[in-house]
């Protein structure tokens, strides 16, 4: 028998459920916590052969409500062939579920063929919805070689001399009621304008929808020391506005990134590495200062937050994070000037990679301004979940009242991953407690020595619109969907779409620059 005690109270109209600290008890379901499940378990693009090795999924949302997650797939019926191509699902308001082809020829027609002649299991695609009321477009980048398909060369604009390698490719799309329609043909936009660039080996960096409409495309150019690049991709047409323009610090170098950018009114962030900084830009692309990471020393830490009206410490953040990052989070929210940075810190043995935090930062003064944790923790010797907090990779999204939603995959109570998750209100104030996200998640229940009897799950990602949240991961492991009875094969692509619990809150006035 499940045991499960709870305390419940109300913040903001919310019926709250928040576990009892120091309890011992087995991982709340999204529906203990009060959540409501539009969208069961699903795979994404259901194939009958295991998939390659496609890493994650990202997920995002649109202004109309739409949340929207892309991965690598298979090309239309080439199950198991040495070939990926872009897909992406997306959910609208009224929780219609719709999977198509990611990229769209230049006929209007979308391209379900191989896209790279040159790495067919690599890096996964990005992108950024266009989070202004009422939009319903997006944008989608990936590594690939469209310069060599006759799909995408109806004009002029590869000049094939000058690409030894891929790009990172994207194209501005729309939702329709049936599926997209393109906004532009797919283009190169961080080199497109230059001439004779020696356009090779560029990885991805990231995507990310400006609060003017506009769209930026980060790469990561292994050709001039892992510098970031970035093009601005005019929203209304998908014609470029500005682009091959370094986002790191000049005379820096190897200042990797990954997915770390966020937009906020007015303009724009990005994570870099070495060390690890985030700078701010304006929407045309101009600096405008930039944030360092200075964690807390361990002789410091005492398990609580930086709290930065009484700190009198030179400390920016608790979050140890380093290197390229692919387990940070950022996001932001284009009605207002901040973005939020969440990442690793401390945990109770005092390991740096260890407990999820998250970090708010003023992108007009580059201070931070609050800081939380992310997970319950509990003094308790004994397992809770209160401790279920052993982060790997964080994926985040929010509304546009600054809502957030936070997942990350942890293997804290089991020998294998699960997907946990958590809601914040606007003031970072938590809404749920940690909750499993996927129906098929079954951590130790019924078995005092936590055997797993569910499916594993890693790589989250986040898409939180005013309306709806999707969650996805990868499983790890082939095993029967509990909602429809599939066997899914080892890297699919899993996800589940809860309402998104604010919804129904006004959004208040805001401008854009």
């Amino acid at each position: 028998m499940r045991m499960k005690k709870f305390v419940y109270c109300a913040i903001g109209g919310l019926l709250v459920v928040a576990g009892l600290t120091g309890y011992a008890q087995t991982p709340n379901t999204a529906e203990d916590v009060g959540l409501v499940r539009l969208v069961p378990d699903s795979i994404g693009f259901l194939t009958t052969a295991a998939n390659l090795s496609n890493w994650e999924g990202y997920a995002t949302h649109t202004g109309d409500g739409s949340v929207l997650m892309v991965v690598n797939t298979f090309p239309e019926g080439q199950a198991g062939a040495q070939a990926e191509v872009a897909g992406v699902i997306y959910v609208k308001p009224d929780g219609t579920v719709k999977e198509v082809f990611g990229f769209i020829a230049d006929n209007g027609q979308p391209y379900k063929n191989n896209m790279d002649v040159v790495r067919q299991d690599g890096n996964p695609p990005s992108i950024a919805g266009d989070k202004r009321p009422g939009s319903k477009r997006f944008i989608i980048a990936n590594e690939c070689t469209p310069m060599d398909f006759p799909e995408f060369q109806s004009d002029n604009r590869w000049d094939k001399n000058n690409y030894i390698d891929h790009i990172f490719a994207a194209q501005v799309v729309e939702l329709t009621d049936n599926g997209t329609q393109k906004v532009s043909n797919v283009i190169d936009p961080i080199y497109g304008t230059q001439t004779g660039a020696d356009v090779g080996k560029l990885r991805k960096g990231g995507t990310v929808a400006l609060s003017n409409g506009n769209f930026v495309v980060c790469t990561e150019d292994r050709t001039v020391g892992k510098i970031p690049h970035a093009g601005i991709v005019n929203g209304e047409t998908g014609a470029l506005i500005k682009s091959g323009f370094s986002l790191a610090e000049d005379g820096m170098n190897n200042q990797e990134t990954w997915e770390g950018m966020a937009a906020y009114n007015g303009g724009f962030a990005i994570r870099l590495n070495n060390p690890v900084r985030i700078r701010f830009f304006s929407n045309a692309g101009d600096p405008q200062g930039s944030w360092d990471q200075f964690p807390v020393d361990v002789g410091d830490f005492n398990f609580d937050p930086i709290d930065f009206n009484n700190n009198p410490f030179d400390y920016s953040t608790t979050i140890q994070s380093g290197g390229r990052g692919d387990g940070y989070a950022m996001i932001g929210d284009i009605s207002d000037h901040y973005v939020y940075y969440g990442g690793k810190g401390f945990d109770q043995d005092f390991n740096t990679e260890g407990w999820p935090y998250m970090v708010k930062i003023d992108a007009q003064t580059q201070t931070s301004v609050k800081e939380i944790r992310i997970n319950e923790w509990s003094t308790d010797p004994v397992p809770t979940f209160e401790n279920y907090a052993h982060a790997d990779r964080l994926a985040a999204d929010m509304d546009s009242n600054g809502n957030f939603c936070v997942a990350w995959s942890d293997n804290s109570n089991s020998a294998a991953n699960q997907i946990v998750a958590r809601i914040f209100n606007s003031d970072m104030e938590p809404v749920t407690s940690t909750f499993l996200v996927y129906q098929n998640s079954d951590v130790g229940l019924g078995s005092p020595d936590g055997d797993i009897t569910g499916v594993s799950v890693i790589h989250p990602c986040v898409g939180m619109s005013d309306d709806q949240i999707i969650i996805g991961g990868r499983v790890s492991a082939n095993f029967e969907l509990l909602s429809s009875g599939e066997i899914v094969p080892n890297n699919s692509h899993v996800y589940t779409v809860f309402k998104n619990p604010f919804k129904g809150t006004a959004v208040g006035e805001w401008s854009v620059y």
